[in-house]
């Protein structure tokens, strides 16, 4: 009896020293395992958002630079300058009628005889030369007017401006009228193209620098003579 005791004794001491020195070890690290890949386990949240398709490819594409060019609204063009009212016109021819220009018509009608008598006001008070009725032209007449003037520019005052001359020859010789030099003076080359350029025109062909030619040539350069600056 007493050996089955000591036997049992000695089997049971066995056992526990083997849990706690030999399986102990591994008995900790496998829970260390187990709590690791519990922490890392994903959340009921991230679970679904990782189980949720892709709609990346449904999205639209992002704007490009060009595309949001293109919407960009157009920058609005400037608007026509307003024609002069009859009123300013009107008063205007008055103040001509008082330089001489008897015969102009009083009608607040921007007309070719009325455009060619302004282009004599604006040649006296340095303005370029554009032949079109305005505030400025209004206030130069006034001003000549004031100043004890009974008549304005003639066919002479023109045709002794050197700077007038060349500007005149330059466009004569690009619409092909003359060969001769673009040197600011009146000579036989310049009347001649001046005679050409009235014929087609149907003026009288007297090659002089009257107002009249004058105007039908800023008209066929689209641009002042004399401009400033």
């Amino acid at each position: 009896m007493r050996l089955l005791v000591a036997a049992f004794l000695a089997i049971a001491t066995a056992i526990s020293v083997n849990a706690l020195y030999f399986q102990a070890p591994r008995l900790a690290a496998l829970g260390t395992k187990v709590a690791a890949q519990k922490t890392q386990a994903p959340s009921p949240a991230n679970a679904a958002e990782q189980a949720r398709p892709l709609v990346t490819a449904a999205l639209p594409p992002k704007p490009t630079t060009d595309t949001v060019r293109d919407k960009t609204p157009a920058t609005p063009q400037k608007a026509a300058p307003r024609p002069p009212s009859a009123d300013l016109v009107k008063a205007i021819q008055k103040k001509l009628a008082h330089f001489g220009y008897k015969t102009l018509p009083q009608d607040g009608l921007a007309g070719p005889e009325t455009r060619a008598a302004i282009l004599s006001a604006e040649f006296e008070q340095g303005l370029p030369l554009t032949g079109q009725p305005g505030d400025a032209v209004l206030s130069a007449l006034y001003f000549l007017e004031a100043s004890g003037r009974a008549s304005l520019t003639s066919s002479e005052r023109f045709e002794r401006d050197p700077k007038l001359i060349k500007e005149v020859q330059d466009l004569l010789a690009k619409l092909g009228y003359t060969s001769g030099p673009i040197n600011g003076k009146l000579d036989p080359w310049t009347r001649d193209a001046i005679r050409k350029f009235e014929t087609d025109r149907r003026l009288t062909a007297d090659g002089r620098l009257s107002e009249r030619i004058l105007l039908e040539m800023v008209i066929e350069k689209g641009e002042p003579f004399l401009p400033k600056g």
